[in-house]
């Protein structure tokens, strides 16, 4: 099947205002058509059915001899959309009698301001779909949501909320990184030193670190604090304990 299918030109979802980007490859031979390929499903040529697998090994393949050169299409999607992109996910968390939750996170990617999160045990449609409401009521504006491909997220018609929806490809966090990343820094910088027992613990935890997270720890991504606030250029040097001392905040006090 490989021989038949190497030699047909292999489209590529940008994902982007640009539209489709059509890759050629050499030798076309006596083909002479242009078939459509999509990472995300199937192609149908000659009432054969192409895994999208298959796809993705013949563009490896394709790169490697260098017939295709990487387009960037995922950095220019997010180029484009870099004003209005915000990206969620969800991150298990795990109390010392086998409860799990499930936090929610939206992040805010030009910021690096987390502006939603929540705290369930069913992640269900009905739980995302009120959560998106109380999202979309905040940020009015044109805005672009990134979510993975889990069921709670595909589900979910986000035109209806004036949102672009963009799912990400299978098996590929890093199209997600922002938010993959930010889960990490909870888990190490809060939730891994102390030994949970309640949803209200959790809750606490979580919400005094995201506190801390948006308005007082500063950034390397953008080298600023996210929602910081004008903090006085003189006076006596304080300090302020973030979760029990875990972290501190220190600032200048005129008083």
């Amino acid at each position: 099947m490989l021989p038949l299918v190497q030699p047909l030109v292999l489209l590529i979802d940008n994902d982007s205002e640009a539209g489709h980007d059509l890759l050629p490859i050499q030798h076309l031979g006596d083909v002479g058509k242009r078939v459509d390929f999509h990472r995300e499903g199937c192609a149908d040529v000659f009432n054969i059915d192409i895994h999208y697998t298959t796809v993705n090994r013949i563009i490896s393949t394709f790169r490697k001899k260098g017939l295709i050169q990487p387009n960037g299409s995922w950095k220019r999607f997010l180029k484009i959309h870099w004003d209005s992109l915000f990206a969620m996910d969800f991150m298990t968390i795990d109390t010392l009698f086998g409860k799990r939750f499930y936090l929610l996170i939206i992040l805010e990617l030009k910021t690096r301001k987390i502006v939603r999160f929540d705290l369930t045990e069913n992640p269900c449609r009905e739980f995302m779909k009120q959560r998106i409401e109380l999202f979309a009521e905040d940020f009015e504006e044109k805005k672009t949501l990134i979510y993975d491909n889990a069921l709670q997220f595909t589900s979910i018609d986000y035109s209806w909320y004036g949102i672009k929806g963009v799912n990400i490809c299978t098996a590929a966090p890093n199209m997600n990184a922002y938010v993959e990343s930010l889960n990490g820094t909870i888990r190490r910088e809060a939730l891994d030193h102390f030994l949970l027992f309640s949803e209200k613990q959790v809750r606490n935890i979580v919400s005094e670190f995201i506190e801390y997270y948006n308005t007082k720890r500063m950034h390397q991504g953008i080298d600023k604090i996210p929602d910081a606030e004008i903090l006085e250029s003189s006076g006596v040097i304080k300090k302020m304990k973030i979760l029990s001392g875990l972290h501190h905040h220190y600032y200048r006090s005129s008083a």
